[in-house]
C-alpha cells in the first residue's frame, strides 16, 4: 500500500516537474520573443489577436490586456490600412503566406511613418488554417538610406552629366576662336599694308582677351557646375553678341559677312552666361560655316517679347545654303549629324545647342528653305 502510494507521489512529482519545464520554456519563449527586434504576432481565423510581442504593442501602444482575445486587426489597424491588407489576409487564410511592404504610421504620432517588411504565415493543422503568424521588419533605416544612394546616384548621374555638357562647350566654344586666330595670322602674314597689318593685330589682341575671358568663365562654370545648379545672372544681349562677333573676327573678315543684331525689344535675360555665350557662339558661326557662295552673306539676331509677355524669343537669321528638311528634320538636333559638306563640320553645335536651351526649359526651332537661308527661333 506505502509503495503504491509512493509511485502516485512520484508521478505527481514528475508531472508537476514536466509543466513547470513547460512553464518555463513557455515563458522563455516569451522572453525572447519580446526581445526580438521585430514585430511578431499571432491572429486567428477570426482575426482575432491571440498572441503579440512586445515590439508589437508597443509600436500600437496597447497593453497585453487590451490586445490578446480582444483586439481584431481591423480594430487595431484601422480601415485604411486593414483595407490595404486586405488581399493578403485573404490569401494566408487560404493557405498562401504572403510577404509585402507597408508604410505605417507611428502610434501617437500620425504624421510620421516607418516602413516595414510584413510577413504572414499560415497555421495550417490537418489541412484546416487556423490562423496565421505575423512577422513585421522594421526597415525604416534601409529605406532611408537606399533613398539617399538614389539621391546621391541621381546626383552623380546630373554631374556626369553636366561634365559632358561642360566638355562640348569647353572644345566647341573655344575652337571656334582659336581657328579665327589662325584666320587673322594669315590675313596678317599676307598682307604688305602697315595700316591693315595694325588692324589684324588688335583684332588679335581682342580675340585672345575674349579668350582668356571665356577660359576663366568656363573654369567657375566647373566649380559650379560641382556645386550647385546652373548658376544664373542678368546677361545683356548686345554685349554678348559683340564679344561674340569679336571672337569670330576672322572668319567674319574672311568671309566679308555683313552681321547685324536688334536687340532693342529685350535688352537682357536671366541666364547661365556660359550657356547664352556658346549658343550666341554656335548659331554664329553655323551661318558664317555655311554661307552661300553666291551671294554676300547676310546674318542678323534680333529679340524680342512673346504676344503674352511671358517668354523672351532670340531669331538667328541667314541667307546661307539652307537645310533640306525632307531629308534632315529628323536628325537636326542629334548628335554628330552634319547636313552638308564642310570637312570642318563636327554635328556637334546645333545639338549643344538644343540641350542648354531645352536644360532652361525652353525650346528651339527652324524655318529653312534649300539655297534661301535658314531663322532659328529660341524661345526662353
Amino acid at each position: 500500500m506505502e509503495l503504491k502510494l509512493a509511485s502516485t507521489e512520484v508521478k505527481q512529482l514528475l508531472l508537476m516537474e514536466n509543466q513547470d519545464n513547460k512553464n518555463r520554456i513557455n515563458n522563455l519563449g516569451i522572453s525572447v520573443a519580446d526581445h526580438v527586434n521585430a514585430m511578431l504576432a499571432y491572429w486567428d481565423k477570426d482575426l482575432v489577436c491571440r498572441f503579440a510581442n512586445a515590439g508589437y504593442r508597443s509600436w500600437f501602444g496597447k497593453s497585453p490586456e487590451e490586445m490578446i482575445d480582444k483586439i481584431t486587426m481591423k480594430e487595431l489597424l484601422g480601415p485604411t490600412i486593414y483595407q490595404a491588407n486586405l488581399t493578403y489576409i485573404t490569401s494566408v487564410l487560404k493557405g498562401e503566406p504572403q510577404t509585402f511592404e507597408r508604410e505605417i504610421p507611428v502610434h501617437g504620432k500620425p504624421e510620421k511613418t516607418r516602413y516595414t517588411i510584413v510577413s504572414y504565415t499560415p497555421d495550417i493543422q490537418n489541412g484546416a488554417v487556423l490562423g496565421f503568424f505575423v512577422h513585421v521588419a522594421d526597415v525604416t533605416q534601409i529605406k532611408l538610406l537606399e533613398k539617399k544612394l538614389l539621391l546621391s546616384n541621381k546626383i552623380i548621374t546630373t554631374q556626369n552629366k553636366r561634365l559632358l555638357n561642360f566638355a562640348h562647350i569647353a572644345s566647341h566654344n573655344l575652337r571656334s576662336p582659336v581657328g579665327n586666330l589662325a584666320i587673322l595670322l594669315d590675313f596678317y602674314n599676307n598682307s604688305i599694308n602697315e595700316e591693315f597689318k595694325g588692324n589684324i593685330f588688335n583684332k588679335f589682341k581682342v580675340v585672345i582677351t575674349h579668350l582668356t575671358e571665356t577660359l576663366n568663365e568656363l573654369l567657375a562654370a566647373l566649380k559650379l557646375q560641382q556645386e550647385d545648379e546652373e548658376a544664373t545672372e542678368l546677361l545683356d544681349f548686345e554685349e554678348l553678341f559683340i564679344k561674340t562677333t569679336e571672337l569670330l573676327s576672322g572668319q567674319i573678315l574672311e568671309t566679308k559677312a555683313l552681321v547685324t543684331y536688334d536687340f532693342s525689344e529685350v535688352k537682357s535675360i536671366e541666364y547661365p552666361k556660359s550657356y547664352l555665350e556658346s549658343i550666341l557662339v554656335n548659331l554664329l558661326s553655323n551661318a558664317l560655316k555655311y554661307r552661300s557662295l553666291k551671294r554676300t552673306p547676310e546674318i542678323h539676331f534680333k529679340t524680342r517679347i512673346t504676344s503674352n509677355k511671358k517668354k523672351i524669343v532670340l531669331t538667328a537669321s541667314d541667307n546661307g545654303l539652307g537645310i533640306d528638311l525632307a531629308k534632315h528634320e529628323n536628325n537636326m538636333f542629334r548628335l554628330n549629324q552634319t547636313f552638308h559638306d564642310n570637312a570642318d563640320a563636327e554635328g556637334v553645335g546645333l545639338f549643344l545647342t538644343k540641350t542648354q536651351v531645352e536644360a532652361m526649359g525652353g525650346e528651339i526651332t527652324l524655318t529653312t528653305a534649300v539655297d534661301k537661308g535658314t531663322t532659328f527661333k529660341i524661345t526662353f
